[in-house]
């Protein structure tokens, strides 16, 4: 029998007992912190425990003798290797196989001549299943030797109908860590896609000792008023912030994390120059309507329709950006007739877009950069996490350019070879990475960020290096004090040599 630990951003979520291709399962239960009996895994226990950590658990067990049949110690760095199931695989270093051109790679890690487990990134989270004894072999040791053991069991304090200044109220669901008697720092998250969809990937905090705070915003699911992307976002966050801080639970020390239009909330909630904002991970984050989306320098773009009709209804709903006619729907005119012949429904913020043609001060009160310069706001410490083929990278450079001014140790900037979906794939079309492409413990200097900036603890992040840049034809990752680098050169590429975009006039 070979006995397999789930870990999820550096917890025990799971045991897996395995024999005689019969798989026996026991999943910590996030309410209690003790772990359910032990039983025969079901098809529906594999799909939720997919859904937290990306690997198809039944699938990978399943296919560990070919595994190891397949991966062997002759196999030379740089390799290639297909399965029989048509998995491509790459050996990426002595110790483990990357699994490539595939979102979310299962790569394999390799000890002792032999498969012991499998290693997963997702944009903001790492997934581990290791056979027991080779944690040492992975980033659990990392964890490990920052974090103690102490689990914390959730408490579902319930949902809250918070009032804006206007008397709107937002949906608003908190969780804290039970069995804690002092003021808790909280992590704030306001989302318009469904507060209660995969809020499972946020209780790591809420066990690692925060409050934990998920919001619809304005408009959205369960939330009152109406849905205006980006017009609202800063009064909001800040009536929400000041909320968060008066309950008897607060610390009054708050950070925000998310990406995309997560990411943009809180840069709209930083403009206002909330006092109790301490700490922010922004991951490639939504920039300001004119820069950004949804009208980079005055023209809609034609992908931003695909994200209207997906929260075109109070609740999120991808599978509307799923047509085979696009081409056709972004040919009407006028614009704002396309969600009617599409959806056979207009969407209001469609037509608010349309009518403010210009930029006006409409547009302004989304314009969390100029918001933010007006307001002199305070340096808030700030991870800014992208990536360069992110299509929201527009955003990450306003960051980048509004924190220029901050303290080095205030400011920490990481930007990979990713797109919007970040640290989980090494393949772009025709662009290939190696292993140093994804980082695995990105989850965990997410951990420590807020350590320091909401509990204090001196952990030393504020002096890893102000920034981390991967550069794609070398397959490193460098470091810089500073953004631009000081070693860096212009290089002038020109749009007019023969449609080649060189450095040729």
């Amino acid at each position: 029998m070979k006995r397999f630990n789930i870990y999820f951003s550096g917890i025990k979520y799971g045991v897996l007992n395995v024999e005689n291709e019969k798989i026996i399962y026991s999943l910590l239960d996030i309410y209690t912190s003790n772990f359910e009996k032990e039983h025969l895994i079901t098809l529906e226990e594999n799909i939720m425990l997919k859904q937290l950590v990306k690997i198809d658990v039944i699938d990978i067990l399943n296919k560990l003798e070919y595994y190891n049949s397949l991966f062997t110690d002759d196999k030379k760095i740089g390799e290639i290797l297909v399965t029989k199931y048509d998995e491509v695989y790459m050996r990426g270093s002595k110790d483990m196989f990357i699994q490539r051109n595939i979102k979310y790679p299962c790569n394999v890690i390799f000890v002792d001549s032999k498969v012991v487990g499998f290693i997963c990134p997702s944009r903001e989270n790492i997934s581990v299943i290791i056979e027991e004894g080779y944690e040492n072999n992975t980033v659990i040791d990392e964890w490990h030797k920052y974090c103690n053991d102490k689990i914390y069991p959730v408490k579902h304090l319930g949902t809250f109908d918070i009032q804006m200044r206007d008397k709107v109220t937002l949906s608003t669901d908190i969780f804290l860590p039970d069995g804690v008697e002092t003021k808790l720092p909280s992590i704030l998250v306001r989302t318009p896609y469904n507060k209660e969809d995969n809020n499972i990937l946020l209780m790591k905090y809420v066990q690692r000792g925060y409050a934990v705070i998920i919001q619809d915003v304005r408009g959205r699911n369960l939330s009152g008023g109406d849905w205006l992307p980006m017009y609202n976002e800063t009064e909001d966050g800040d009536d929400t912030l000041n909320w968060i801080a008066q309950q008897s639970w607060s610390n009054q020390k708050i950070g925000m994390i998310g990406g995309s239009y997560l990411g943009y909330v809180q840069w709209a909630a930083a403009a206002s120059g909330n006092k109790y904002l301490s700490a922010i991970i922004s991951v490639v984050t939504a920039g300001t309507p004119f820069v950004d989306l949804p009208k980079p320098g005055g023209s809609l773009t034609s992908g931003m329709m695909a994200w209207a009709f997906s929260v075109s209804q109070k609740k999120f709903d991808p599978m509307l950006m799923i047509r085979d006619d696009w081409d056709n729907l972004l040919n009407i005119r006028p614009i704002n007739d396309i969600p009617q012949k599409a959806l056979g429904y207009k969407i209001p913020f469609i037509d608010k877009w349309v009518e403010h043609d210009d930029y006006d001060e409409y547009w302004e009160k989304g314009n969390w950069f100029n918001r933010a310069k007006a307001n002199n706001i305070k340096p808030i410490p700030s991870l800014i996490i992208s990536g360069w083929f992110d299509d929201n990278g527009m955003g990450t450079t306003e960051a980048i350019d509004l924190t220029k001014n901050y303290k080095e140790e205030y400011r920490k900037i990481i930007l990979g070879p990713w797109q919007h979906s970040g640290n989980s794939t090494y393949d772009l079309h025709a662009l290939s990475f190696g292993i140093e492409a994804l980082k695995f413990d990105i989850d965990l200097l997410h951990l420590k960020w807020f350590d320091k900036w909401l509990k204090g603890i001196e952990n030393q992040v504020e002096k890893i290096p102000c920034v981390q840049y991967y550069t794609v034809g070398e397959d490193k990752w460098k470091t810089s004090e500073k953004w631009p680098i000081s070693q860096g050169k212009q290089l002038d590429m020109y749009l007019s040599s023969n449609g080649q975009a060189n450095t040729s006039k």
